[in-house]
């Protein structure tokens, strides 16, 4: 295109052409990030260090008394987990038997012919199953070595030695005459004999204790 003077070219830039259409890349998505262990395991050390952190901050608020309990309190939590080991005071105590003595000395002490109770005496007893008692603990413990009972007792027809009751006990109060009666209950003895029957009797004897 001419100026109205019709000098010089037409000066109006020519239209550009149309570009050619340039091929745009679809975008990517960010790749997905798998499970951040690493951050996981610094969150819960972190959570560990703030409930021990608190714990002994609660702590640091308390009493002495009160601090002293709670920590006994963590020494028995722990102590019941262990397995029980035998302490001093768990220990049972064993007392030892106690030393054969001296067999008993047994002493009829009223004669022929007489008479206890409207019952003829049986003297010099002879025993099927003589007494047997043992030394009594009480008066071993009080260091007594010698102690002397002197009974009495009926006497079945069969021998058997029927309730006997304590006449003399020489020291009393330490066991001697109940040693001497429990042995008298399961002692036998031959019984008396009028016309070749065997009939009833009393005996009268004495047991003598000795330790040693």
């Amino acid at each position: 295109m001419t100026t109205p003077g019709g000098e010089g070219e037409d000066q109006t830039p020519p239209e550009p052409e149309a570009s050619a259409a340039y091929p745009v890349a679809p975008s990517e998505a960010p790749p997905t990030r798998g499970f951040d262990w690493v951050a996981a395991l610094a969150w819960s050390a972190a959570v560990a260090v703030a409930l021990v952190l608190g714990g002994l901050t609660a702590i640091g608020f308390q009493s002495i008394g009160e601090q002293r309990a709670t920590i006994a309190g963590w020494w028995k939590s722990v102590a019941a987990e262990r397995p029980h080991e035998p302490r001093g005071d768990d220990l049972v105590e064993v007392m030892p038997m106690p030393l054969p003595g001296r067999p008993p000395e047994i002493l009829p002490t009223v004669g022929a012919g007489d008479e206890v109770e409207g019952a003829v005496v049986i003297a010099n007893p002879s025993w099927l199953e003589p007494p047997h008692p043992e030394f009594p603990e009480a008066a071993m413990h009080k260091g007594i070595e010698e102690g002397r009972v002197q009974l009495q007792c009926p006497v079945s027809a069969k021998g058997t030695i029927l309730s006997c009751w304590i006449l003399e006990e020489t020291p009393a109060g330490v066991g001697f005459g109940q040693a001497a009666l429990f042995a008298a209950s399961r002692s036998r003895l031959k019984p008396r004999t009028v016309d070749g029957e065997p009939v009833r009797g009393m005996v009268r004897f004495s047991v003598v204790f000795r330790l040693g």
